[in-house]
């Protein structure tokens, strides 16, 4: 069918007619228009149904989204140990707390520690109303100021004062290969996303190190069982920071505000390494 122009012209469209066998076809076609060894419909139908089949899964795989992991999230409860003071006491946020009440109180003093001058802890004094204030905790504001003062007093606040760099509430998201409809398994993404918020991030003297405030109302004595519960946190911060060229040598320090102490996890080989089995079981 000629446009006019031509043989090849623009707007031509050039229709051929494959010969139907008989005497007119080729030799050799069986009278199906397709030589030996070539492609017969059969064999194109085929081709399509897999090719169909193979899409279908990759679909399929890109339509589920990867699986959210939290560091906060990897911790085991332990109910608190009674302290010498009589009645047990519990962490915030534990069982027979007001949950939303708690989850209030824990981003108050985080907004406040985000904000308060690290070097100066009677600055916090202002800040901690506001914040009792914004997230509807009227007649806590002594009680969140005090644990401001207390983790402002710390010596590893304290260096990260007076660091180089300094990062306060810093927000990540990594994503992780792995199995499930990662890229090893032929998917389009990620298997899981690992994602959260780390307190506080410095580096001193070419050593960087996470502190992760923690609210538990605890005895001081406590603070090393306490600080087992959340090395797999710790574990996963390391590895998050790890894959942006950061190696947490001063290793991740859990700072509990209520006694005042502070538990480090120190970040080893052996313990990043056993992250990937954590999120692939998560």
């Amino acid at each position: 069918l000629n446009g006019g122009g031509g043989s090849g012209a623009p707007g031509s469209v050039l229709v051929v007619h494959a010969p139907k066998g008989g005497a007119d076809a080729p030799e050799g076609t069986g009278g199906g228009g397709v030589k030996e060894g070539g492609m017969t419909p059969g064999m194109i139908s085929s081709d399509m149904d897999r090719w169909r089949r193979d899409r279908d899964v990759v679909i399929s795989r890109a339509k589920k989204a990867p699986a959210s992991i939290r560091p906060s999230g990897f911790e085991a409860f332990h109910p608190a140990a009674p302290d010498e003071s009589g009645p047990e006491r519990r962490r915030l946020g534990d069982p027979g707390k007001d949950q939303d009440e708690a989850m209030r109180f824990g981003s108050a003093f985080h907004r406040v520690m985000e904000l308060a001058d690290l070097g100066e802890a009677e600055s916090a004094g202002p800040l901690a109303a506001e914040a009792a204030r914004i997230f509807g905790l009227e007649g806590r504001e002594e009680e969140l100021l005090s644990l401001v003062r207390s983790a402002l007093s710390s010596p590893f606040v304290a260096a990260a004062a007076s660091s180089a760099n300094c990062l306060r509430e810093m927000s990540f998201s990594v994503p992780f290969p792995g199995d499930g409809n990662g890229s090893e398994s032929g998917g389009t993404g990620p298997a899981a996303m690992v994602e959260g918020r780390i307190d506080l991030l410095y580096e001193k003297d070419g050593v960087w190190t996470v502190v992760d405030y923690k609210t538990d109302d605890i005895p001081p004595g406590l603070v090393g069982e306490r600080t087992d519960v959340y090395r797999d946190q710790g574990a996963l911060y390391a590895w998050a920071l790890k894959g942006s060229g950061i190696d947490l040598s001063g290793g991740v320090v859990f700072l509990f505000v209520r006694p005042g102490a502070a538990g480090r996890v120190e970040i080893t080989p052996e313990l990043i390494s056993g992250t990937a089995g954590m999120i692939l079981a998560a």
